[in-house]
């Protein structure tokens, strides 16, 4: 004989038990549920935490002239946040320094696909050739367009020292090292790239 629904729920009541509507989660199941949401909680506080602190540890590296050390939490920066246009940039900028042409071409292809400026593209391709001495008439172009006041120019005058000196254009590399302390005289790769040019003029 089929029992009615709500005679079947009256039978379980009776018997002390709950029908299964009303049944709540076990002690355990709960503090289960709720530990792993804290969990996803905090491992996403602490992700957003390590990409602030690798962004800020660039900086400083880079104010501190140490491009090595910036450029290490760049690639980590990156790894995090690959769509990142500031990131992807400022890794680009810094792997061209450090001569690592093949990761900063890498780097600025994937800001240019994301939308990033042209200018900064176009001006940091030309860098590029520069530094690697194939100078053609880029660096008049450079000198032409980046005054003492603008505000790529340490970086303009630091890629033309480097790529005169690939070229050795010695008498180039000792002027463009000469502006570079004038405009940065805190710079120690002025004064160092500056003290080989002059060695090898003598």
């Amino acid at each position: 004989m089929v029992m009615p629904m709500a005679d079947g729920l009256n039978a379980v009541e009776a018997r002390g038990g709950r029908p299964w509507k009303t049944r709540r989660l076990s002690p355990l199941l709960f503090a289960v549920f709720t530990l792993v949401a804290a969990s996803g909680l905090a491992w996403f506080g602490y992700g957003r935490y390590r990409v602030n602190q690798l962004w800020v540890m660039a900086q400083d590296a880079l104010r501190d002239h140490d491009p090595r050390s910036a450029m290490a939490s760049l690639d980590q920066f990156t790894a995090l946040k690959p769509r990142d246009l500031d990131g992807l940039f400022l890794a680009a900028r810094t792997a061209r320094r450090l001569g690592k042409f093949p990761e900063a071409k890498r780097y600025l292809a994937a800001y240019e696909d994301r939308g990033g400026s042209k200018d900064k593209v176009r001006l940091e391709r030309d860098l590029m050739l520069v530094q690697q001495g194939l100078i053609g008439d880029t660096d008049k172009r450079l000198r032409a367009t980046v005054g003492p006041d603008h505000p790529e120019v340490t970086l303009v005058l630091e890629a033309l020292a480097r790529g005169y000196m690939q070229a050795e254009r010695w008498a180039d590399a000792r002027q463009a090292c000469a502006l570079w302390r004038a405009v940065d005289g805190g710079a120690p790769w002025a004064w160092l790239l500056g003290g080989r040019v002059c060695e090898r003029m003598v």
